[in-house]
């Protein structure tokens, strides 16, 4: 909310304001500090005019934008004293100023003109008038009120403006042109509404003329000099005055309602000189008065009507505590109070009867603490605090006296009244501080009846069945007396004073609702004699409950020592209001409760007394908005950092992201939310993203605070709720990045780790070069010793023995994969022979590419065994050669040999070559039984089989033509085996996954999923390609169809799949949209009929 003074700007969050002032060095500052006028334009730019120029506001940096007249500059003001603002319906702004020149601005030009241009300009005349509102019918013309002027009207259809001539009659009855206009309103019926400064309220019809004329001499008007007016969302019209207060017309019933400020009165507006007027979004009206502030009458959800026992005005009343109600049957009320007697009330609560002390014992009550009442058909019976009972003859007005004297039997036991019932066999039972009591007409005397042997106990509440039992509320548990013994029940964990009951109300289930002192409430079912507890953990405002009364839904009212509760048994659920809500205040009255004939409902408190209707009370639809309104760092507002910048550089209400450094360790977030009317009643929530794990809710707290967040990116959110809990699902969300040290950078960290393994690769280079240098050593101490040189032949001929071995090993493998080819070549035959299709080549294309990389093993392997085994045999041969003359010098020779050659490093080798054509040769198999999934004829038996074998299959003879490009997606659902020629299935695949493959151009996914339920299987290929055209998917089964080039298909893949799967009583369907991919369905049974 922003509010216009002769002291600045001031911006209201709902909790507190920020002032806007001039700053003479300061050229961004608000150019005057005297406000005239605010308008939010229908871009949600805010526009100021004050007495030295128009300002615009720049949300994103908290500063404004002044413009000012300037001089032989035909797009500027001419005046800088501006007084109104308005926006048309085509979005044009209207700046009127005091001098009476009348401007337009056209915000896609950023340029000021005169109003109207060009001609006779006759609203530039009125030098001397100043300007004091405009407005626009629905019609699109304009209405311009001035100071001396009086209206004047813009035809946007003639281009004119042109003066509207209205005549009332002034205070000595002669007819005059009003003239000195204040403010401007039209409401919904094309009504007029003018303030004028000496002659009240005129209402102009637009359509029919006519004229209505208010003043305080011929109306409820408090003054004639009218200074504001505004429309509310009923279309209700209020004034503002210069003395008078402010006013309500009320469209609906014609009616005036003026509210002054009354000094008795804490809710009154506080001053009678009202500036302007304005209703918000939610329908409270704001009002600015002269030396008072700001006022607010609230829109209301909650006719809890309040009623203010200080309205009813005697000499004798000074307190506005209620301490009691009855009802009596000619729909008046008794109301007791707390030192001011007994007033009796109309139904609209208008003081008819007061009754209070007095000496006079006749005509006088004996205290005026009225406790408790009970009416008769010819008595008022009134309990009172330490007066005893009280009984008034309704007929004489002759008051009696009942006290208790400990030296007259038959006296009432306690002055002390707290309750007074009358039961279905007439019996009148008082409740007292000490005891129960029995009243006897006859005698006039009373029975004391004590709960406990030797122990008066305190009886605060009676309750009569219609037997003539009495449930009984004391303050020390709750008791049943059938008329011949009194039976305590208590909750097991509270006994003794604990149990202090200060309110009983039975539903219409027959259970009983017990309010305590400090234990919250109780429901007690008198069946089974047990108890169940409400708290304030259980959302209680309170756990004194003072008053329960239960509504036409079966709602249960509870009155507590703080706030009113509506409790739902059904749900158990509990709705608070408190005196935000319209409550005489959040304190209520033992007693003080009552529901009437009518169903509305009493509750008296220290403040006089709420009465309403239940069905009155309605909930705030409307959940707040919310917005951040500080950011701190260490408990400092960034603008006192040493370079705030690098967190944001926007006003806090438009930021969105905050930079942080890793060692901003105590940040704090403030927010408010922008509902004004119930702030204090505002829930809010909030949440980080990436540190908390749920909502944070808070109650009313409006901030946040973290303290030392992990390097990374977060989300902050925040959110809030109504009074009557009602939440903005949307909230709002801020990114938060948190820097890391440099240490903790991810280049820092490849740094780290690249000199780490640069260290490590020279240590084990030095390492090496140690080891080397050892074994040189040891190498040329050779034992001399022939024996070694026998050792070391035997062990070269154990050498060549498994050398010779892995040779013939090697040719045994080669060998077979020699069968292996031709097993491949006579498969491929069967292949080409049962399947003559365009996917043979597809298969014959996978199969060369898989089958040649392990061939190659084999090939390549054979060729470097052989030139391994020539150095062997050389360096066999060399050994044969040793005798023992010259060994240790053939030694050397053959040692030398071997390192030039490598001949440690060559034996390794022939082991792995070894192993590659193993692994070659084992490849070769795995592909070879792959194909026996495509070897079958059409004409084999159907056998159970695993469908995903032939689908993997598949896969594998196309792998060539999808890797490194195509993910395949494989959802492989629990299938049984089904009867099925696996072969003829398998060219469904392939034909069908082929297909997928060539739609997509680039790289894709294919799905194939499988499932099974009903008795049969279903099989889904689908992929994200280029999708059938619809002409196009209607064709694709029919024979020789094909979309492809010449030479790269016959079209008969899915003419072929259809028959296959007819072959097995399946069914196919495809599901495709162009550029969309395509999705087909194959459903086959799990036997074959």
């Amino acid at each position: 909310m922003w509010f216009g003074t002769e002291n600045g700007l001031n911006k209201y969050d709902g909790y507190q304001f920020t002032i806007y002032t001039n700053e003479p060095s300061d050229s961004t500052s608000i150019s005057s500090n005297r406000i005239n006028d605010i308008l939010k334009d229908k871009d949600g730019d805010l526009w100021i005019a004050t007495a030295n120029g128009l300002n615009l506001y720049n949300e994103e940096f908290d500063n404004f934008r002044p413009f000012f007249k300037q001089e032989n500059t035909e797009n500027s003001l001419k005046d800088n004293e501006i007084t109104c603002l308005f926006q048309d319906s085509n979005s044009l702004i209207y700046i009127g100023t005091y001098k009476g020149f009348l401007h337009v601005y056209d915000k896609t030009k950023n340029q000021f003109k005169p109003f109207p241009s060009g001609g006779n300009n006759e609203i530039l005349k009125l030098s001397k008038s100043s300007i004091r509102s405009i407005l626009e019918d629905h019609t699109g013309n304009l209405f311009i009120g001035t100071s001396l002027d009086g209206i004047w009207h813009y035809d946007y259809q003639l281009k004119k403006a042109f003066p509207l001539r209205i005549s009332v009659n002034n205070q000595n009855g002669e007819a005059k042109n009003i003239q000195k206009i204040k403010s401007l309103t039209l409401d919904n019926n094309g009504n007029l509404w003018i303030g004028t400064i000496d002659n009240g309220v005129v209402v102009y019809n637009l359509d029919t003329k006519n004229i209505r004329h208010f003043t305080k001499e011929n109306s409820g008007l408090k003054s004639n000099f009218i200074v504001s007016s505004q429309k509310d969302y009923k279309n209700n019209i209020w004034i503002g005055t210069d003395g008078g207060g402010i006013c309500k017309f009320d469209n609906s019933s014609s009616e005036i309602e003026c509210f002054k400020y009354d000094p008795g009165n804490l809710y009154s507006i506080n001053h009678n000189v009202v500036r302007t007027i304005y209703p918000d979004d939610f329908g409270n009206i704001w009002i600015g008065t002269y030396a008072g502030g700001v006022n607010l009458i609230k829109v209301t959800y909650k006719e809890f009507g309040p009623v203010d026992l200080r309205r009813f005005t005697t000499d004798e009343l000074i307190y506005q505590s209620c301490l009691s109600f009855f009802d009596r049957e000619n729909g008046n009320f008794w109301v007791g109070t707390d030192g001011g007697g007994i007033i009796e009330t109309d139904f609209n609560f208008k003081p008819l009867k007061f009754i209070i002390k007095n000496d006079n014992k006749v005509k006088g009550i004996s205290n005026n603490a009225i406790i408790c009442m009970y009416e008769d058909d010819k008595y008022l019976w009134a309990g009172t605090f330490l007066g005893g009972l009280n009984r008034v003859n309704l007929s004489t007005g002759n008051i009696e006296w009942f006290s208790h004297n400990k030296e007259k039997p038959g006296s009432i036991s306690h002055n002390i009244v707290w309750d007074i019932v009358r039961d279905k066999k007439n019996n009148l039972w008082i409740g007292t501080e000490s005891g129960l009591n029995l009243y006897d007409p006859l005698t006039e005397s009373f029975k004391a009846y004590y709960l406990e042997s030797n122990s008066a106990l305190s009886v605060t509440v009676i309750h009569p069945e219609a037997s003539g039992n009495l449930w009984l509320g004391t303050r020390n548990g709750f008791y049943y007396y059938n008329q011949k013994d009194f039976l305590k029940y208590a909750p097991p964990n509270l006994q003794g004073n604990d149990f202090h009951i200060l309110s009983v109300h039975q539903d219409t289930v027959g259970n009983f609702w017990l309010g305590t002192n400090n234990n919250g409430l109780f429901k007690f079912n008198p069946l089974t004699k047990k108890f169940k507890a409400f708290s304030i953990k259980d959302g209680l405002p309170n756990n004194i409950i003072t008053g329960i009364e239960e509504d036409q839904k079966h709602n249960l009212w509870i009155s507590t020592g703080n706030g009113l509760s509506k409790f739902n048994p059904k749900y158990n659920t509990f709705q608070n209001y408190f005196i935000q809500d319209g409550l005489q205040g959040n304190q209520f009255n033992f007693g003080a409760h009552l529901k009437t004939r009518s169903g509305k409902l009493l509750f008296g408190g220290i403040n006089g007394f709420n009465a309403f209707y239940p069905d009155s009370i309605s909930f705030n639809p409307n959940p707040p908005k919310i917005t951040l309104t500080g950011f701190k760092i260490f408990n400092e507002e960034i603008d006192q950092l040493e370079d705030p910048s690098t967190i944001y550089t926007q006003n806090i209400t438009v930021v969105d992201t905050f930079n942080l450094n890793y060692d901003h360790s105590v940040i704090t977030f403030n927010y408010s939310a922008l509902d004004y009317s119930n702030p204090d009643l505002i829930s809010y929530a909030y949440r980080l993203v990436g540190f908390d794990k749920d909502w944070q809710y808070v109650g009313n707290r409006r901030s946040a605070t973290y303290t030392n967040l992990p390097p990374r990116t977060y989300t902050f959110k925040i959110k809030a709720a109504n009074n009557d809990g009602i939440w903005d699902k949307t909230g709002k969300s801020f990114v938060v990045i948190v820097k890391p040290p440099l240490w903790e950078t991810i280049w820092f960290r490849i740094g780290g780790l690249v000199i780490i393994i640069l260290f490590l690769l020279w240590g084990i280079h030095r390492k090496t070069n140690i080891m080397l240098r050892r074994q040189n050593e040891l190498e040329q101490k050779v034992n001399k010793r022939t024996i070694e040189v026998t050792q070391q032949k035997d062990e070269i001929s154990k050498q060549n023995e498994i050398l010779h071995e892995n040779k013939e090993q090697l040719h045994n493998q080669y060998l077979e994969l020699q069968s292996t080819l031709e097993k491949l070549k006579t498969a491929q035959s069967q292949i080409v022979q049962s399947e003559k299709l365009a996917s043979l080549g597809v298969i014959t294309a996978g199969i060369a590419h898989e089958i040649n990389n392990p061939v190659n093993y084999v090939n390549n392997g054979i060729v470097g065994l052989k030139k391994v085994l020539n150095k062997i045999i050389e360096v066999s041969e060399r050994y044969e050669e040793v005798n023992v003359d010259n060994f240790e010098t053939q030694l050397e020779e053959i040692q030398q040999f071997k390192q030039k050659i490598k001949f440690t490093l060559m034996l390794k080798m022939a082991l792995d070559v070894a192993d590659n054509i193993a692994l070659g040769g084992k490849k070769t198999a795995e592909i070879i039984k792959s194909l026996s999934t495509f070897s079958h004829s059409k004409d084999a038996e159907f056998r159970r089989e695993n469908l995903h074998k032939g689908i993997d299959s598949t896969l594998l003879l196309l792998n060539n033509e999808y890797k490194s490009r195509i993910n395949i997606n494989k959802k492989y659902g629990e299938i049984p085996e089904i009867e099925c020629n696996l072969g003829r299935l398998g060219q469904v695949f392939m034909n069908l996954i082929s297909n997928a493959i060539h739609s997509i151009e680039k790289e894709g996914e294919i799905t194939i999923s499988t499932t099974s339920y009903n008795g049969q299987v279903e099989v889904g290929i689908k992929d994200n390609g280029c999708g059938i055209p619809q002409q196009v998917k209607e064709k694709i089964f029919e024979p020789f169809f094909t979309t492809k080039d010449i030479g790269q298909g016959m079209g008969l893949g899915l003419s072929i799949t259809l028959n296959i799967i007819k072959e097995h009583n399946g069914e196919i369907e495809v599901f495709s949209k162009e550029n969309e991919g395509t999705h087909f369905l194959i459903k086959l049974p799990l036997k074959q009929s």
